[in-house]
């Protein structure tokens, strides 16, 4: 069943193969990156592989979600132009992003200290060995785990009072309770250093802007931030051409997605990152609910940050070193470089862009606003300008071994 809508200008109207309730579908009213997700979870299960496979197989589903182009900003450097040069995205992992809570894996840190150590409890028979009373390690059992200020009875009954007062009851000292708090210490180790992993070497990231191209006119903030302070330049790749090679043309769409932007970071379920992060063996479902969840995670940003659009391409850590962390990617379409380049910088672009076939706009100051203003950058004529004004300066002055005729410079200027 076609489903149409009425486009926002003149033009054709916009179309769909599927219903309007099938999340493959442009015109689908919910969260189409969540119902993806579990379709191709429920596949994985039922097959039992890996969910990143399947989402690479099944990326054609999700094709008219996906924007026709993404800009990208980046700083003039060596690192940049071979992106340019060879076609391709660099992956990065979140360490070195702006945002300190950008691709946070968030759990109750808590709950897992209060797990860790009654499996310690259990497993080392403190009971026995007298380091705590039965009644004691009840009171663990039935604390709660919270954070004081987000709780409004009684403080004794939550996790860090309980554990302290079995170490420290009415002035006097438990010594073998000690051992307690040792732990208590072992597992926010384990904890942090289990998030740390997760968060920077499971996954790489490269981020993408859904911009209109008149907003590239207006937002400072992405200029300032990621181009350099205007002295860089941002990418428009063409999504709607092809990627040569088909596996990695799937994998790419299968790992785009779009950013979502909320107050609070997804909750990652704490049984399955306590297995994780003690090396238990999780179960098939447990596996992909897990790898679901770190990708929501990577999804999901402050509101603060709405105005980048973003989208981002996410693989796992051993898929992204497969291809030296540069990964080929849809082709460049223009070039826009910031008002703030250097001369020698702009027409060392101008050269790679002349190579490469790729159009190049400028981006100035338009000083009656607060917004930029784009020039179309005509290459060719650009470099016989230049070169005539050059001869010309040589043919008017005293050195008439250097003189040339002019005319073959200009001869095609309209």
């Amino acid at each position: 069943m076609r489903q149409f809508r009425e486009p926002y200008a003149w033009g054709e109207k916009e179309e769909s193969k599927y219903a309007a309730n099938d999340f493959r579908s442009k015109f689908y009213k919910g969260d189409w990156i969540k119902a993806w997700l579990d379709y191709v979870s429920e596949e994985a299960l039922a097959s039992e592989r890996n969910i990143y496979e399947l989402m690479w197989e099944r990326s054609s589903d999700k094709k008219e979600h996906m924007p026709l182009k993404l800009y990208k900003f980046y700083p003039f450097n060596e690192n940049s132009i071979k992106c340019i040069e060879q076609n391709k995205v660099y992956l990065n992992t979140p360490e070195y992003f702006n945002d300190p809570f950008d691709c946070t894996i968030c759990t109750n840190e808590l709950e897992f200290e209060k797990e860790y150590l009654l499996d310690y409890i259990k497993r080392t028979k403190a009971i026995e060995r007298n380091v705590l009373t039965q009644q004691e390690k009840n009171k663990i059992d039935r604390s709660i785990c919270v954070d004081q200020e987000e709780h409004r009875g009684s403080p004794y009954v939550l996790f860090d009072s309980v554990v302290f007062h079995i170490y420290y009851n009415e002035g006097n000292y438990n010594e073998k309770a000690e051992e307690l708090l040792k732990v208590c210490t072992e597992a926010r180790e384990v904890f942090e250093k289990s998030l740390k992993t997760l968060r920077e070497q499971q996954i790489r990231v490269t981020s993408f802007a859904d911009l209109k191209e008149e907003q590239l006119q207006t937002n400072m903030e992405m200029w300032a931030h990621y181009g350099q302070q205007h002295c860089g330049f941002c990418v428009e790749y063409d999504l709607s051409a092809s990627i040569d090679d088909e596996t990695t043309a799937k994998i790419v769409q299968g790992a785009l997605f779009s950013c979502k932007y909320s107050a609070r970071p997804i909750r990652m379920s704490k049984s399955n990152f306590y297995k994780y992060a003690l090396g238990k063996i999780l179960t098939m479902h447990q596996k992909i609910q897990f790898e679901k969840s770190i990708i929501m995670s990577f999804l999901t940003k402050s509101t603060a940050w709405s105005y980048e659009k973003e989208w981002r391409m996410i693989l796992p850590n051993d898929v992204s070193v497969f291809y030296d962390n540069m990964v080929p990617f849809y082709p460049v379409k223009t070039i826009y470089l910031g008002c703030k380049m250097p001369m020698d910088n702009r027409e060392y672009m101008y050269r790679l862009a002349r190579r490469m076939g790729i159009e190049v706009v400028n981006m100035e100051p338009y000083y009656n606003e607060f917004k930029l203003r784009e020039y179309y950058v005509d290459i060719e004529h650009y470099f016989k300008e230049k070169a005539y004004r050059k001869q010309k300066i040589i043919n008017d002055g005293k050195y008439a071994l250097l003189k040339k005729d002019i005319y073959e410079y200009i001869k095609d200027w309209r």
